[in-house]
C-alpha cells in the first residue's frame, strides 16, 4: 500500500535538513479546518458585513459547512453545542475536546467573537450565530436590546437581524435561542427566515415550530434539547438525551442533539461520541442533516 499516508499528510522541510517522515499524521487525520470569511460572501450594512450568495452562486451553507462523506448507509447523529463565547474556559474546551464533527453555535453578544470564531473553525469546527427570540413566560429585556420580539414591527426584527448576522463572519446557518413564542408566530418568523434564505444561510430550530414557516430555506429540526449539565449530578440526564438520539437515528435514520455549554456537558459529549463509531452510527456535522424545504407552503 501506500504506508498508511494520505494527500492531506504535510511534511515540512527545512534547507539543509533530513525531511524525517510524519509518524503521527498516519494516525490522526490531519483536521481540515473550515475556511475563513470570502469577501464575496459578505455585504456590507449600516450595521456591519452581513452574508449574501457570491456573484458565482456559492453560499455560506454550503462554503462554511464540514464536509461529510459519511456511509449513506449508517443512521447519522449531528449535535450542536451552543452559548459559546461567553465563558472563556468553557469555550477554549467545546473547541478543544470536542470532536470537530461537533457543529458549535456563538452567542451574538459574547466579547471576541471573531477570534473564537476562527478558533472553532481552525479546529475543524462548523459554526453558527444564535438569535435571541421571545419565548413564552420569559423576561424579553433577558433576550438582550437585539431581541426578535412578536410585537415589534417587521422592518424593526429585520434591522436586529442584519445586527445579529454582522456579529462575526464564517458561520453556515443560525439557530434560535429560546424563541417558543416568536417561532409559533409565522407571521413574526417568516420574513426572518426569508432574509436567512435570501443571504445564503442554513436554519436550525429547536422548537419544532419553524418548518410551516421555511419555504426554501435549508432546514434542520431538533430532534432532543440536551440538558446541560452545570455538575455532576445532572451527567445521568445527558447520558440519557443522548441514548435517546441513538434511538431516534436507529429509527428515523439521523437524529440532531443541541445543548448549551457547560463543562460536564462537553465530558459527556466527548467520551459519548469516541464510543458511537462502534455502535454502527456515523457522527456528522449538523450541516448534513439540513433539508431544504419546499417554497411556497
Amino acid at each position: 500500500g501506500d504506508g498508511g499516508y494520505s494527500a492531506d499528510d504535510v511534511v515540512i522541510t527545512i534547507p539543509g535538513r533530513q525531511a524525517k517522515p510524519v509518524v503521527a499524521a498516519s494516525l490522526t487525520p490531519a483536521v481540515q479546518p473550515i475556511p475563513d470569511p470570502d469577501a464575496a460572501l459578505l455585504r456590507t450594512t449600516p450595521l456591519g458585513m452581513t452574508p449574501r450568495i457570491s456573484a458565482d452562486g456559492r453560499k455560506a451553507v454550503s462554503y462554511y459547512a464540514r464536509p461529510y462523506d459519511g456511509p449513506r448507509a449508517k443512521p447519522r447523529i449531528a449535535v450542536i453545542v451552543g452559548g459559546l463565547g461567553l465563558n472563556t474556559a468553557v469555550t477554549e474546551r467545546a473547541i478543544d475536546d470536542l470532536p470537530p464533527e461537533v457543529s458549535l453555535s456563538f452567542a451574538p453578544y459574547a466579547k471576541n467573537l471573531d477570534f473564537w470564531t476562527r478558533k472553532a473553525r481552525e479546529a475543524g469546527h462548523e459554526v453558527l450565530i444564535e438569535l435571541p427570540m421571545e419565548g413564552y413566560g420569559a423576561n424579553p429585556e433577558a433576550l438582550g436590546a437585539a431581541a426578535l420580539l412578536t410585537s415589534r414591527e417587521r422592518d424593526e426584527n429585520l434591522q436586529r437581524l442584519d445586527w445579529l448576522m454582522a456579529r462575526f463572519g464564517g458561520y453556515f446557518a443560525a439557530t434560535n435561542y429560546m424563541g417558543s413564542k416568536f417561532s409559533a408566530d409565522a407571521d413574526a418568523l417568516a420574513p426572518v427566515l426569508e432574509k436567512l434564505r435570501a443571504a445564503g444561510v442554513g436554519y436550525i430550530d429547536d422548537t419544532g415550530a419553524a418548518t410551516r414557516a421555511a419555504g426554501g430555506l435549508p432546514l434542520a429540526t431538533v430532534s432532543r434539547m440536551i440538558p446541560a449539565a452545570a455538575d455532576d449530578a445532572d451527567r445521568r440526564a445527558v447520558q440519557r438525551e443522548l441514548a435517546m438520539l441513538e434511538q431516534i437515528a436507529e429509527r428515523d435514520g439521523m437524529a440532531l442533539g443541541k445543548t448549551y455549554a457547560y463543562a460536564a456537558t462537553i465530558d459527556e459529549i466527548a467520551a459519548w461520541t469516541r464510543a458511537l463509531e462502534k455502535k454502527g452510527i456515523a457522527h456528522a456535522p449538523a450541516s448534513a442533516l439540513l433539508r431544504t424545504a419546499a417554497p411556497g407552503r
